[in-house]
């Protein structure tokens, strides 16, 4: 697992202070390390002799293929999707010098909902954003979300848990390429925003 021992005392002698790391570029190198564990599971099954279960060996091969594809899906939306809300030694968001508009600024809390149309925000407003790649943007803003998990601990799992109490759910939503992700909605976030507004303004 990168960075070893000598990796972080090399940083150390050189920085002169560890470096915290980024969850987004942490996610691309777990993600890039299975595709190539995987890849090299699929290579030693072409070196294999034949078996005589063949039935089996090929549901284990098709099994393999079918999470080499996905984590490959997985790799390409990270790959592709812009980078939104990140840390900085101030604890301001990149995109915008004001810290006091970052869903994460504690002076300010804001519900998860908020926090998810702040990143749909910063990719340019689309019709759904893949789980995976809500989770990667919302881990890269400081603080809290509804006083459970660090934004930076979240998980598509913690994700749903957080949005349940909103009537919010991940759908299954195709995209233009082809693939097919569970996602959230910028519409059934705005709806979700649009009831909590009435709500405090009856």
């Amino acid at each position: 697992m990168y960075p070893s021992l000598l990796d972080a005392l090399s940083a150390t002698l050189l920085d002169g202070e560890p470096q915290t790391e980024n969850p987004r570029h942490r996610a691309l190198l777990d993600t890039y390390t299975d595709v190539q564990a995987l890849d090299r599971q699929l290579a030693e099954w072409t070196e294999r002799a034949p078996s005589d279960d063949d039935a089996d060996e090929l549901d284990q091969i098709v099994d393999l293929l079918v999470e080499r594809m996905a984590a490959g899906a997985v790799l390409r939306r990270l790959l592709s999707a812009g980078c939104c809300c990140a840390d900085t030694r101030d604890g301001a968001c990149r995109e915008d010098p004001d810290a006091s508009s970052c869903p994460g600024n504690e002076a300010d809390p804001q519900s998860i909902v908020q926090a998810a149309l702040y990143v749909f925000g910063c990719v340019g407003s689309p019709e759904a954003l893949p789980s995976v790649d809500l989770v990667s943007c919302l881990r890269e803003i400081p603080g809290k979300p509804e006083g459970r998990w660090n934004y930076a601990e979240l998980t598509p799992v913690r994700l749903a848990r957080l949005m349940s109490p909103h009537g919010i759910a991940p759908r299954n939503v195709t995209y233009r390429d082809g693939g097919r992700f569970k996602s959230y909605r910028m519409a059934d976030l705005l709806a979700a925003e649009a009831g909590r507004q009435n709500t405090q303004g009856s």
